[in-house]
């Protein structure tokens, strides 16, 4: 009897954590492309409020961080690679970023790979490099790429 129920605990476990595996990718995916349509709003539903992410701690410092970086990359645009999960709370990704130089209008484009943590309540509390950005080189947008103009107006308040 007990080598049955410690069975079907296992049983159990290993499918929670499939189903844990299959919401963080998912949940990182949808990051992906609100990220892409610049919806901060949304981006602020998927983050702890004690989040780490690029240097800023919690999520209205957080969320301004990402207008800020919008705002030095006009039409910024993500093609993302193969969401890996790497374990039960963390999923790597890499991309390929486009972006419009404000100086001199030429598009540009970087390649990087990141990972998104995930806490207990399937919220983002971290998001690294596991590979920082490469050198920015001249690139032209890719024909599936639609990329728009970040507009701060629309945010609100992001506090």
């Amino acid at each position: 009897f007990f080598f049955a129920t410690n069975l079907l605990m296992d049983k159990a476990r290993a499918a929670f954590a499939g189903d844990r595996t299959v919401q963080i990718l998912q949940l990182a995916q949808r990051y992906g492309s609100l990220s892409n349509t610049h919806d901060l709003k949304g981006i602020g539903c998927l983050i702890a409020e004690t989040a780490e992410i690029y240097g800023f701690a919690g999520k209205p410092a957080i969320l301004h961080g990402m207008a800020d970086f919008r705002r030095r990359f006009p039409k910024v645009w993500w093609r993302f690679g193969e969401f890996k999960p790497l374990d039960q709370d963390r999923v790597s990704f890499d991309f390929e970023r486009y972006w419009t130089d404000a100086e001199t209008g030429r598009v540009r484009m970087c390649t990087a790979e990141e990972v998104i943590a995930f806490g207990v309540d399937n919220l983002i509390v971290g998001i690294t490099y596991s590979t920082l950005p490469s050198a920015p080189q001249d690139a032209a947008y890719p024909q599936e790429a639609a990329p728009v103009d970040f507009d701060p107006t629309t945010l609100g308040s992001l506090d």
